[in-house]
């Protein structure tokens, strides 16, 4: 589990709506990268004295290992929220992770149920 800071290159931004917005982001040395549907990953927010970061839920699968997707809920105001505004197609990010024990288990119970709250 990569604990140290990643680089990686934005590769797609959608826009679902306009509060939200979908990241698809590819590791620039993906070697041994793993992680598990249900954890996260920081974002490291560049420009402040003291470093920023922000934890956002991978949603993607894990059987993609070169990178993953993110999905953020846009606040105004928000550190990371006013950074992934402004950020293009080709953009450079800086990364960690992944983090977080909140994922499938296996075997799977007789009965699961998944609620979700947003974006996360």
């Amino acid at each position: 589990m990569a604990r140290e800071a990643l680089i990686a290159t934005l590769t797609r931004i959608t826009d679902i709506t306009p509060t939200m917005r979908e990241l698809v982001i590819r590791l620039d040395n993906p070697d041994g990268f793993k992680f598990q549907t249900g954890q996260f990953m920081m974002i490291h927010v560049p420009g402040y004295e003291k470093p920023v970061k922000r934890a956002y839920s991978i949603g993607s699968s894990d059987k993609v290992t070169s990178g993953f997707n993110l999905l953020f809920k846009l606040v105004p105001g928000g550190l990371c929220s006013e950074y992934v505004r402004g950020l293009k197609d080709g953009a450079k990010m800086e990364i960690s992770g992944p983090f977080g024990k909140c994922y499938f288990q296996t075997p799977a119970p007789e009965q699961v149920i998944f609620l979700s709250t947003g974006a996360g």
